[in-house]
């Protein structure tokens, strides 16, 4: 089961860009997928790292109502996607808007799980890798553009 959550500017989080997460809990394994910042104890191996989901409550101000859950997607390939990114997340969010950084993250992260050649696969056909490439370009990049296609996934799709 995947559980995206999406964070609106709101008073709670002092109007910041907003953010978005995934929980992904089923048979593969589980792990929290966010691309927020924060700053790791002294010590610790990395200065920052990806949150949490209790820092990601804390930053937002609770839970959101922008929530969907997701039963068909290939967790697998999420988990893995999300191996390879989560090391970088927290470093593209400097260079770009986080709020952007976080949105197109995490859709690419339900895309792979939607079954999309995303991580160019030599042994994937070249018609999947194509389309692969097709829908990353396409990616959300706000709130609203994930929303309506959480909406889309669920309702259209059935995933």
């Amino acid at each position: 089961m995947v559980t995206l959550r999406i964070w609106a500017p709101s008073r709670a989080n002092k109007f910041g860009p907003g953010s978005s997460s995934l929980m992904i809990a089923g048979s593969w394994g589980e792990d929290y997928l966010s691309t927020r910042v924060v700053k790791r104890a002294a010590g610790s191996m990395n200065a920052t790292g990806n949150a949490t989901f209790a820092e990601d409550m804390e930053a937002e101000g609770g839970d959101t109502r922008l929530i969907w859950i997701f039963r068909r997607l290939d967790e697998q390939r999420m988990l893995s996607l999300w191996g390879g990114l989560r090391g970088n997340a927290a470093d593209n969010a400097h260079q770009q808007h986080p709020s952007e950084t976080s949105f197109r993250t995490i859709d690419m992260v339900i895309c792979a799980g939607r079954g999309y050649e995303l991580d160019g696969d030599p042994a994937a056909s070249f018609t999947d890798r194509a389309k692969g490439s097709l829908v990353l370009a396409g990616v959300a990049s706000s709130g609203g553009a994930l929303a309506s296609r959480a909406e889309h996934y669920l309702k259209v799709e059935h995933w």
